[in-house]
C-alpha cells in the first residue's frame, strides 16, 4: 500500500469521526418558553447519517481493496470521494442544525446557511406555500423565513398563526396548514 491510500484511509477515518461528532455532539439548545421547537425527525436524521458515512466508508473500501496501477488514479478515486463526501454531508448539515422556535411572540429561524432571523407575529407580511420545495414562506420586513414540511411541529406552527396573524396574511398558505 502506497503512501497516498493510507493518506486517503486517514481522510476517510478523519470524515467519519467528523460527521459522527457533527451529528451527535452538535448544540441543540432548548428554549423554555417556547411553543414548538421544529426540527427534523429522526428517521430524516438516519438517512443524512447514512449518506454522510457512505462516500468516505466507499473510499476506505476502495483503498484498502482495490489495486491500484498509479498514483494518478487514487489521487482521481480518492478526490472525487472526498467531494463527494463533503457534499453528502450538507444534508447532515442541514438536518442537524436547523431550528425553527416558535414562542408567543415571535418566530425565530436559525439556520447554519442563513443564520438567525427572529420575526415578531406582528411583523409578518405574508405566508405562502411554496408546493416545488414542500415549505412554507414566512415574509416580514425583516427578511424571510422558510419552514419546511418535514420539519416537526407544524400543527403547533399552525395553531400558533391562526391565532397570532390575521387571516389575510395566510391565506395563500390556509389550503397546505394543518388543522
Amino acid at each position: 500500500m502506497d503512501l497516498l491510500q493510507k493518506g486517503f484511509l486517514t481522510l476517510s477515518a478523519v470524515m467519519v469521526l467528523f460527521w459522527l461528532v457533527f451529528a451527535f455532539l452538535g448544540p441543540k439548545p432548548t428554549y423554555a418558553s417556547a411553543i414548538v421547537v421544529m426540527r427534523y425527525g429522526r428517521a430524516l436524521r438516519f438517512i443524512a447519517i447514512l449518506f454522510a458515512l457512505a462516500p468516505p466508508i466507499g473510499l476506505a473500501a476502495l483503498m484498502w481493496y482495490l489495486p491500484w496501477r498509479n498514483s494518478q488514479m487514487i489521487a482521481i478515486a480518492g478526490g472525487t470521494f472526498f467531494v463527494i463526501g463533503i457534499l453528502c454531508g450538507l444534508l447532515l448539515v442541514e438536518v442537524s442544525r436547523v431550528q425553527i422556535i416558535v414562542t408567543e411572540e415571535s418566530i425565530t429561524r436559525m439556520s447554519p446557511w442563513t443564520g438567525t432571523c427572529t420575526m415578531k407575529w406582528s411583523e409578518i407580511e405574508n405566508v405562502r406555500y411554496a408546493d416545488v420545495n414542500r415549505w412554507f414562506v414566512i415574509t416580514g420586513g425583516i427578511g424571510v423565513i422558510r419552514v419546511s414540511r418535514y420539519l416537526g411541529g407544524l400543527r403547533e406552527l399552525a395553531e400558533t398563526l391562526r391565532r397570532k396573524v390575521s387571516a389575510e396574511r395566510w391565506a395563500d398558505a390556509a389550503g397546505e396548514l394543518p388543522q
